[in-house]
């Protein structure tokens, strides 16, 4: 996994359990740089750790898939982050 530049939550701990920038990216159909975006604050452009809802329900799929223990609550923040 190549290194995440930034590390806002949630959106930090999803891409991290996911395998990486563009690993998540592929799941999304979506270019690396619009993850990357989640990681990182309002300053540099970024959603400062939000995952984007309209990525929500591929997240889910792909991790319901492949047994990632991914939830709802953890795209949302409202999980304490491991």
């Amino acid at each position: 996994m190549s290194h995440i530049k930034g590390r806002r939550e949630p959106a930090y701990s999803i891409v991290t359990r996911l395998g990486g920038v563009s690993k998540t990216a592929t799941i999304c159909g979506v270019c690396p740089s619009v993850v990357s975006r989640w990681l990182v604050g309002k300053k540099q452009f970024g959603t400062s750790g939000l995952v984007p809802q309209r990525h929500w329900p591929r997240l889910m799929a792909h991790c319901k898939q492949f047994k990632i223990p991914i939830s709802l609550s953890d795209l949302a923040g409202l999980n304490d982050n491991k």
